[in-house]
Formats: C-alpha cells, sequence, structure tokens
C-alpha cells in the first residue's frame, strides 16, 4: 500500500474508497483489537486508533487515524513534553505535525515492537 501521508484524511479515504482497496474493512491487526497505539521514532507522541463501525480496528481506520493526528497542528502542551527530550519544540508550535516526519511521508506499514500486542511502529519513507 503506498499512500502520502500528508494528504487530507479525506483524500486518502477517497482513494481508497475509490481503489476499492482489497482489505481495507479487515482487522489491522491478528488477533484483531478494538483499539490499538501507534508511535513513530520521530514523534513525540502516541496515535491511538480505536474502532469505528467493527468490533475491531480495521486498515481504514488506521490509515484514517493517523492521517487525521499527522494533519493537526502542534499545540502548546504537546511541546511541553518534546521539550523535556531537549528539542525545543516551541519552534514548532503551530505548524502540522507531519512536518516532524521529516519528509518521510509514505506509508510503508506497520511493524510489531516489544512493548506489547496492541503497541505498533509506523514505517515511513
Amino acid at each position: 500500500l503506498d499512500l502520502d501521508l500528508s494528504s487530507s484524511p479525506d483524500a486518502i479515504h477517497s482513494t481508497l474508497m475509490i481503489a476499492a482497496t482489497a482489505g481495507i474493512f479487515d482487522p489491522a491487526t491478528q488477533p484483531p483489537l478494538p483499539s490499538m497505539t501507534v508511535t513513530h521514532p520521530l514523534l513525540p507522541w502516541f496515535i491511538t486508533v480505536h474502532r469505528s463501525v467493527s468490533e475491531h480496528v480495521t486498515v481504514l481506520d488506521v490509515l484514517h487515524t493517523i492521517c487525521t493526528d499527522l494533519n493537526k497542528r502542534v499545540e502548546r502542551r504537546r511541546s511541553q513534553r518534546h521539550e523535556r527530550n531537549g528539542n525545543g519544540l516551541d519552534a514548532w508550535e503551530g505548524r502540522q505535525r507531519i512536518e516532524f516526519l521529516q519528509g518521510r511521508y509514505r506509508f510503508r506499514g506497520l511493524r510489531g515492537i516489544q512493548s506489547g500486542e496492541d503497541v505498533w511502529e509506523l514505517v515511513t519513507e
């Protein structure tokens, strides 16, 4: 699946629906989960994905939630957490979160990490 995460959530949703991408309503994980957490090494926050219309989180839920989150603007409370890491996020306030990915906007998938079955790492390039 080749998606540009800097696209709007509506554009991603439309692209998936028009392309009739097989499996977008399938469970995003095995075993299926009612919610999951997505991380990325360049993001100073977690993205929580909840199920929308199904008993489990679907592929579409994951993609829509990630795009929605990354298209938000950085808020002050987020910057305080990042500043503790010494990265001076005040300069980021008001900018889009997607900019934290430093040009790595292509979605390449998710991979499981050792933090538990409900925590996944976003893979981008």
